[in-house]
């Protein structure tokens, strides 16, 4: 969703406005602004020799906003414990199959902050056709995340963090392609050669698009990003409960509490904490609004939702997501004569 920065100066404000009246309550919120502002820890672990560090590179060239990756270290060492798994998200990478040590690693984690990753996935199978490779990884995850009860997602990690074909790579690709094996491994040049043997127009960008797409990464980066989305929901719900709690004990500073809670900033953490309690809306909700017009299809698609059962909170979920769009419709310079939002609008 589109949002404003809702954890930087904005607060830093409200809290040295706050402290004038109570400095106890200004360093209450002082405390909310450092919650939204602490990074997102991602952890990636896994045992030795998964290829848990290039898992780690691929998602970090990934550049999800707000992220820190980690790598606490191997599972399953003999004589070593095994590493602290602390992360706000976790990622176990496997290769082949669910073991125990991977089972223990997220055994105590939130499954909406959790990942498998199933690695090195170009070794399955017997057939080396890109198509029946990938078929097999597909089977193969999906065993995986049956057997251990999460989602698991193919990668070929070495393929997701080669670098980019050079328009010098093509001419060799056309006709030595087992020249460049040791940069893209056989499959990904099985890949690019028969991409390049089906259109020889192909320049070399189109073909580092078609590597990347067939290394399963920007699913995986996808999935740690909408778990660091998740975490980071969850922690404009805890900030918004804390700022309203702190109004509703102190009449001091409650005036300036409600006026930063009716703003745009909260407004966008209330929509983002919203969307925690609305998982089956969300997978049929409209795509994020581009235009004034598109913010105005939206609020009105969230307002239709109203008329199903949902329950007491997921009503209230509904109508901040609904009030975030009449924002995002309003900042992106909406009239107020338009029918259609006249329409659509409720709260906000």
């Amino acid at each position: 969703m589109g949002t404003v920065d809702a954890g930087g100066g904005e607060l830093d404000e409200l809290a040295d406005r706050v402290a004038v009246s109570d400095r106890a309550a200004g360093e209450s919120v002082r405390e909310v602004a450092a919650l939204l502002r602490a990074p997102i820890r991602v952890h990636i672990t896994g045992r030795a020799g998964v290829g848990r560090t290039t898992v780690a590179t691929a998602v970090k060239e990934g550049a999800i906003p707000g992220a820190v990756i980690e790598e606490p270290g191997p599972l399953d060492v003999p004589g070593a414990p095994d590493p602290v798994l602390d992360g706000d998200v976790v990622v176990c990478v496997l290769v082949e199959s669910v073991r125990a040590a991977d089972r223990v690693a997220v055994a105590g984690v939130d499954a909406e902050r959790a990942l498998l990753v199933l690695n090195k996935v170009d070794a399955l199978g017997e057939s080396r056709e890109p198509a029946e490779v990938w078929a097999a990884a597909l089977a193969r995850a999906a065993e995986c995340s049956s057997d251990a009860g999460l989602p698991v997602l193919p990668l070929i990690g070495s393929l997701a963090t080669a670098r980019a074909v050079t328009e010098a790579d093509l001419p060799v690709l056309r006709q030595r392609p087992r020249d460049l094996s040791s940069v893209w491994d056989a499959h990904g040049v099985a890949v690019a050669s028969a991409a390049l043997e089906a259109n020889a127009q192909l320049d070399a960008p189109a073909v580092t698009a078609l590597l990347r797409t067939a290394s399963g990464v920007d699913e995986v980066v996808g999935a740690v990003a909408a778990r660091v989305a998740h975490v980071r929901a969850d922690r404009g719900e805890c900030a918004l409960l804390s700022l309203r709690s702190l109004a509703a004990r102190n009449a001091g500073v409650r005036d300036a509490l409600e006026e930063y809670l009716a703003g745009d900033s909260a407004v966008a953490l209330a929509a983002a904490a919203g969307r925690l309690h609305l998982v089956d809306w969300n997978r049929e909700a409209p795509a994020e609004p581009g235009t004034a017009e598109d913010a105005v299809r939206c609020a009105h698609w969230w307002r239709t939702q109203l008329s199903g059962n949902p329950t007491a909170r997921q009503r209230r979920a509904i109508v901040d997501v609904r009030r975030h769009y009449l924002r995002i419709w309003r900042r992106m310079g909406g009239s107020p004569d338009d029918g259609r939002t006249l329409a659509a609008r409720g709260p906000g």
